[in-house]
C-alpha cells in the first residue's frame, strides 16, 4: 500500500493501481477476507484506487471505489471514526466534482453520527476542511448553510482541550461517586451498542439469501433497541451532575445559540482548518459565516508582531515599544472586515478564539483606519510614537468577552449569580510564584509571607493594598 501510494504521488496512476490492486488482493487471501480488522486496510486501498482513476479523469471508477469503501466499513465498522473517514473522502471528491447538495448530504452524515456517538472531529479535522470552505462559498447564497457550520465548528475541539476533557473523563471515571458509576455504566452501555451494531451489520450482510437469518436479525435489532433506551436513561441521570455536563460533548443549535444571545450582542468563533481559518459571525439579525482570506500562517505572523511590540526580551530586559498601528488594522481587516458594519451594531463582542488569537487579546485591533492615518502623519513630523489618541480601539466601544465553547457560555449565562458577600480578583503569571521577585512584592502587603509562599487561609484572605 505504501509503495503504490508513493507511485501515485508520483504521478504514477497506472503504475500505483497495479501495485494497490495486488495489496488489495493480498489482504482478501488471508483466512479468506474474514479477517474484520482488515476492513480498514482494505477501504484505504479503495480509497487510494479511486484516486488513481480520478487523476486520469475516470471520475465513475473513482467513485464507485469510494462507495466500496463505505459499504465494507458500514458492514464491519457501522458508525464509527473509520465510516467517518471514509465518508469524509467521498465528500471532498464530491466537492471537487460540483456536486454541492449530494456532498452536503455526505458530510452532514458525519455530523449526525457523530453528535449520536457524543464524539468529536478533532482526529479528522484536517479531512473536513472542504466540508468547511464549501459552507463558507455558498452561505452568502443559502444563509440557512450557517447552521451547518456552527454544528461543525462545535465538534471541532482544539487538541489541548481534548486532552483536558480526556483527562476530566478518566477522574470521574474513577471515582467512587453516584455521578462516576453512571458514567462508568453509559461507556460500558456505548461500547454494549457499539458490538452489537458491528454483529447486526455482519449478520446483516451474511443474511442477504438466508431466509432463516430474519429472526436472528430481528433479535439483534430489539438488543440494541433495548441497550440504546437504557442509555438514553442513564444520560438524562447523569446530566443532573456538573462534572459530566464538564465533559459531555454536547452541540448546540443555531437557534438556540441566538435566544441565549441578548439586544446589542454578536458571538464570533472562530475555527483554524489546517492553515485556514473560518469565522462564524451571530447576532439578532441572524448568522453568517466566511473563510478568511489570510491564511492561519499570516494572522500567526501578525500576531506575534503585535505580541512584541506589547513585550519583548531585549538583552535580558522585558521592553515595551510603541503598538504597530497598521498591523492592528489589518488584523482586523482580516477577521472583522466581512461583518464590519455589523460589528457597529453590537456593544458587546462574544469571541471565541482559535490558533494564533489564542495568544492576543482581541480589544487592541483597530477599527477604523482614519486615526491610524492621523496617528502616522504625527509620527511623520517628529510626534511622540506612543500618542495614540484618536485611534479607534475594537475595545473602546465594545464590552469584549472570551468565551471557551458556544456550551461553555450556554452554561456560564445560565449559572445563577454569585451569591457571596465579598469580590474575589486572581493574577496569573508564567513565572512560578517564588523567589526574591515574588517575596518583594508581597513583604509588607501579607504579613507572614515567604519566599516559599507557605500562606495559611487567613493569609490569603488578607486584603492586599492598592499600592501593591
Amino acid at each position: 500500500q505504501l509503495r503504490g501510494t508513493i507511485l501515485r504521488l508520483s504521478g504514477k496512476p497506472l503504475e500505483a493501481r497495479t501495485v494497490l490492486n495486488r495489496a488489495l488482493a493480498d489482504a482478501q487471501a488471508i483466512r479468506n477476507g474474514r479477517v474484520t480488522s482488515i476492513a480498514r486496510l482494505r477501504a484505504q486501498l479503495f480509497g487510494e484506487v479511486a484516486l488513481t482513476y480520478e487523476s486520469e479523469g475516470d471520475f465513475g471508477a473513482a467513485e464507485t471505489r469510494l462507495d466500496r469503501a463505505l459499504t465494507l466499513l458500514a458492514a464491519q465498522y457501522p458508525e464509527t471514526m473509520a465510516l467517518n473517514g471514509a465518508r469524509a473522502r467521498l465528500g471532498a471528491f464530491l466537492v471537487r466534482r460540483g456536486r454541492t447538495d449530494d456532498a452536503l448530504k455526505t458530510y452532514r452524515a458525519i455530523m449526525v453520527s457523530t453528535v449520536a456517538s457524543r464524539g468529536t472531529l478533532t482526529a479528522m479535522a484536517n479531512q473536513l476542511q472542504p466540508y468547511f470552505t464549501l459552507l463558507a462559498r455558498e452561505i452568502p447564497k443559502r444563509p440557512e448553510l450557517a447552521a451547518d457550520l456552527f454544528q461543525a465548528s462545535q465538534l471541532l475541539v482544539r487538541p489541548g482541550a481534548a486532552e483536558t476533557l480526556e483527562l476530566l473523563s478518566r477522574e470521574l471515571s474513577a471515582g467512587d461517586s453516584e455521578a462516576a458509576r453512571l458514567f462508568r455504566q453509559s461507556v460500558s452501555l456505548s461500547r454494549d451498542i457499539e458490538r452489537s451494531r458491528i454483529a447486526l451489520a455482519q449478520l446483516t450482510q451474511d443474511g442477504k439469501d438466508d431466509s432463516n437469518a430474519a429472526q436472528g436479525i430481528a433479535e439483534r435489532q430489539a438488543d440494541i433497541n433495548a441497550l440504546t433506551g437504557e442509555q438514553a436513561a442513564t444520560l438524562a441521570r447523569l446530566a443532573a451532575y456538573p462534572q459530566y455536563r464538564a465533559v459531555s460533548p454536547q452541540v448546540l443549535a443555531l437557534a438556540d445559540m441566538r435566544a441565549m444571545l441578548k439586544t446589542g450582542e454578536g458571538y464570533y468563533k472562530l475555527a483554524q482548518l489546517g492553515d485556514a481559518l473560518y469565522a462564524l459571525w451571530i447576532d439578532g439579525q441572524g448568522a453568517t459565516g466566511y473563510r478568511l482570506t489570510a491564511s492561519a500562517s499570516e494572522v500567526a505572523r501578525k500576531v506575534a508582531m503585535l505580541r512584541e511590540t506589547i513585550s519583548i526580551d531585549v538583552k535580558g530586559v522585558q521592553t515595551t515599544y510603541a503598538l504597530d498601528l497598521p498591523v492592528a488594522r489589518s488584523l482586523y481587516l482580516d477577521l472583522f472586515g466581512p461583518i464590519d458594519q455589523r460589528m457597529k451594531g453590537v456593544g458587546h463582542l462574544i469571541f471565541e478564539p482559535d490558533g494564533a488569537m489564542l495568544q492576543l487579546p482581541v480589544n487592541l485591533l483597530v477599527v477604523s483606519q482614519p486615526g491610524v492615518d492621523a496617528y502616522e502623519a504625527r509620527v511623520a513630523k517628529g510626534g511622540d510614537e506612543f500618542d495614540f489618541r484618536g485611534v479607534e480601539w475594537l475595545g473602546r466601544d465594545h464590552a469584549v468577552s472570551t468565551a471557551l465553547s458556544a456550551r461553555a457560555f450556554r452554561d456560564a449565562r445560565m449559572t445563577a449569580p454569585s451569591t457571596a458577600a465579598q469580590s474575589y480578583i486572581g493574577f496569573g503569571d508564567n513565572a512560578p510564584l517564588a523567589g526574591p521577585r515574588f517575596a518583594a512584592l508581597t513583604r509588607g502587603a501579607l504579613p507572614g509571607a515567604t519566599d516559599d509562599c507557605n500562606w495559611s487561609p487567613a493569609q490569603w484572605n488578607h486584603p492586599i493594598p492598592a499600592t501593591e
